[in-house]
């Protein structure tokens, strides 16, 4: 890279011409050199916020996906537990007689236990999995909100990069125009 030239020779009407021409280029250069870098950290950082969003989304919804599938299970775990209940309390209102109270004979009692045992483990894996899906969408919920802060973060942070591009390419603007004014005046002064 070229040095920046620290001051401008003097020359009969005016400023030397080569000073002139190498601070015209020194100036270009530097401006192509911060455009260049300040682009290819911009899509850097656009790459990265694509691969951190498509991952966390595509993280997320295989979650939820096993978390409804389970869910499903169960629900229908719990419908055909409530049948089998309901089934041997038909069955057992059938079998006692209206008139004479008959007490139930010890596998008919033995079924019952079985039923209401069934239907107690159903209930609490059903309260299980209602606490598990819970848990599951508050996990979710509390990924979104880090996937949110990193996209803001990142947003943050291309907003900057823009900002620099722009004030560079402002100083470098204004460079260019200092110097094509020195030019003018140097040909004027040359003309003269």
């Amino acid at each position: 890279m070229m040095e920046q030239p620290t001051q401008f020779r003097s020359s009969l009407g005016g400023f030397n011409r080569e000073d002139v021409v190498r601070y015209m280029e020194f100036i270009n250069n530097k401006h192509a050199a911060q455009v260049a870098q300040l682009t290819s950290e911009l899509e850097y950082l656009r790459g990265k916020q694509d691969t951190l969003d498509s991952n966390r989304v595509s993280q997320l919804e295989k979650q939820l996906t096993a978390a409804q599938a389970e869910n499903e299970v169960l629900k229908h775990r719990v419908a055909a537990l409530e049948r089998s209940l309901e089934e041997a309390n038909a069955a057992l209102s059938q079998s006692a007689p209206a008139a004479a109270p008959v007490l139930p004979s010890e596998s008919e009692l033995e079924a019952y236990r079985r039923a209401e045992r069934v239907e107690r483990v159903a209930k609490e894996r059903a309260r299980q999995v209602g606490q598990q899906t819970a848990g599951a969408l508050a996990q979710i919920s509390q990924q979104m909100d880090q996937v949110s802060a990193a996209l803001s973060e990142t947003a943050e942070e291309m907003s900057q990069q823009l900002t620099q591009l722009q004030e560079a390419v402002a100083m470098s603007r204004q460079a260019l125009d200092t110097a094509a004014g020195m030019a003018e005046a140097m040909n004027a002064e040359t003309e003269a």
